[in-house]
């Protein structure tokens, strides 16, 4: 028990050491983009920053006086199963470099950059996934899709390229910092990416999918769920009210989890690692939409005074 503590203590302070900057690419988040795509990452900034700060004076000092608050504490025993000090150090190192990151305004696609400036721990955000390319590998010849951003080849299986195709139901993919099917962290220049499907991206900010007052009641009228539920029967999974509020922000926690400067989340059972059901059942910091559920709910809890039951239904706080 005192090493996995140990070693717990060394995960919270290697994220503490961890944050780095994030860039927002400027040719595919042109114009408005920018600004929306900044609009999200602040509200993500100030999520993780809500769930680091009851944190953070338990976690230096885990006395009775220090503990964060019932409601705080009932939120992480429904996600993660328990509310012991190493689980509290896991959610923290996790948030902790989330809230940490810097936006820093250059060209990243500049050999400048690429070449002498960036780092592992460093975030690039792209609206779209056009800078991939079919080209002939500079490697050894043979055609291929290749990041031109990293000059490395992208395999065809790649979750990346899904994003090429308007069909697909994926918002965004993550690209951590380890190589494809191995836990080898890759070059020491190679950035870590977060890439929007560009139609999906401009129909949330068209039709304002975001976590706001207006959103969240109407996520908690009964009559809404009742009307829209059969939208969503052709998905795998058990739709329930809290699902409503899985807004473009709560997209951009669950990829932003998967980088390694903030933990490298997984999603555990694949494509039943995701909404209120599966959470539920997983209960697990590893899982990257329970980290997700979790800086949605607490806002809840802090600024609407709404907390969810075990069904999904929402129920007043007061």
């Amino acid at each position: 028990m005192r090493i996995g503590i140990v070693l717990l203590y060394l995960q919270y302070i290697a994220g503490v050491l961890g944050a780095g900057r994030y860039v927002i690419d400027r040719i595919s988040c042109s114009g408005s983009l920018y600004n929306s795509v900044k609009g999200y990452m602040d509200t993500v900034q100030q999520w993780a920053t809500d769930i680091c700060t009851p944190l953070e004076p338990y976690i230096q000092d885990p006395t009775p006086a220090n503990r964060p608050d019932e409601t705080f504490m009932n939120l992480v025993v429904r996600l993660f199963g328990k509310d012991d000090l190493p689980t509290l150090m896991n959610l923290y190192s996790r948030f902790d470099p989330m809230r940490q990151y810097v936006l820093v305004d250059v060209d990243n696609r500049s050999e400048w950059w690429k070449n002498s400036e960036r780092e592992q721990s460093d975030l690039e955000l792209f609206c779209n996934p056009d800078y991939i390319i079919w080209k002939n590998s500079p490697v050894d010849g043979s055609a291929t899709w290749w990041d031109p951003t990293r000059y490395c080849p992208i395999k065809n299986d790649n979750m990346i390229l899904d994003l090429k195709l308007p069909s697909t139901h994926l918002l965004a993919v993550s690209c951590p910092a380890v190589i494809d099917g191995n836990q080898e962290r890759w070059p020491v220049r190679w950035s870590e990416t977060i890439t929007f499907q560009p139609q999906k991206l401009q129909r949330t900010i068209d039709k304002d999918v975001t976590f706001n007052a207006k959103r969240v009641q109407k996520a908690a009228a009964p009559s809404l769920f009742s009307r829209i539920k059969h939208k969503f029967k052709r998905t795998d999974k058990d739709f329930k009210p809290v699902d409503l509020l899985d807004t473009t922000e709560m997209t951009l926690v669950h990829e932003i989890s998967h980088l390694v400067t903030c933990g490298a989340s997984m999603d555990m059972r694949g494509d039943r690692s995701y909404g209120w059901t599966n959470v539920n059942e997983l209960k697990s910091a590893e899982n990257a939409e329970n980290l997700a559920y979790f800086a949605m709910i607490n806002q809840l809890n802090k600024n609407y005074q709404l907390d969810v039951k075990y069904d999904g239904a929402f129920v007043s706080l007061n």
